[in-house]
């Protein structure tokens, strides 16, 4: 009786022992899954931490570059306003007549590189200067003058950059100010062009003039 018993408790021992060997394979894996994604994990700090150090290296240099770029932009600036002075170009002066029969009065004059006038500010008000008398009091205050019309008179100042030709000046200070920059310059341009081709011809035609006067007192 007593070995059949230990026949019967056999199997369940059997039986026990697989189940342990199966949990502890099981929890054999667990524990290698875990260690793989603790180590996957530390690698991907790691590489976190270089990315930041790297990160901040970029960031720092950066700042040093948009610090020092700044600086060449002042730098830059100051010197562009710098090479702006002593102010040299001529400034012209146009009163419109209004009453269409373009009587206006032009007057130009060319600054004085060595007055304090027309060198930098070196304070928030520059001293004055300009022209003695643009035009007499006297024509300003007659009644129903040309230039005054409903209170108002036109007054243009024209800053010439380019050394326009005097001759060019009431064009250009007829020009409609209401036009781009850059379509007044490009129709002074024009209107320059078209005066020196008519030169030209104008030029052309008074030597055939004279070469056929020739031709013809030579003849006689």
């Amino acid at each position: 009786m007593h070995d059949e018993r230990k026949i019967i408790d056999l199997p369940s021992k059997v039986a026990t022992a697989l189940s342990t060997t199966l949990v502890t394979d099981e929890y054999n894996a667990q524990q290698e899954y875990i260690n793989e994604t603790v180590n996957t994990l530390s690698d991907g700090i790691e590489t976190l931490n270089d990315d930041i150090q790297r990160l901040s290296s970029e960031s720092l240099q950066q700042s040093q570059l948009i610090e020092m770029t700044s600086q060449s932009l002042t730098q830059l600036k100051t010197s562009c306003e710098e090479s702006n002075f002593p102010f040299t170009h001529k400034v012209t002066f146009c009163l419109f007549d209004q009453t269409g029969e373009q009587q206006h009065i032009i007057d130009s004059f060319r600054p004085d590189p060595k007055s304090s006038s027309f060198q930098k500010p070196r304070c928030d008000m520059n001293i004055a200067s300009g022209i003695p008398k643009f035009v007499s009091l006297d024509k300003i205050q007659q009644q129903n003058n040309r230039y005054i019309k409903e209170n108002t008179m036109f007054i243009k100042v024209m800053v010439d950059f380019e050394n326009l030709p005097k001759t060019m000046i009431p064009f250009a200070v007829g020009l409609n100010p209401g036009l781009p920059t850059y379509c007044q310059q490009r129709m002074i341009q024009q209107e320059i062009e078209r005066r020196v081709q008519l030169q030209s011809q104008k030029k052309l035609t008074s030597n055939a003039v004279t070469t056929n006067s020739n031709l013809s007192i030579s003849n006689q």
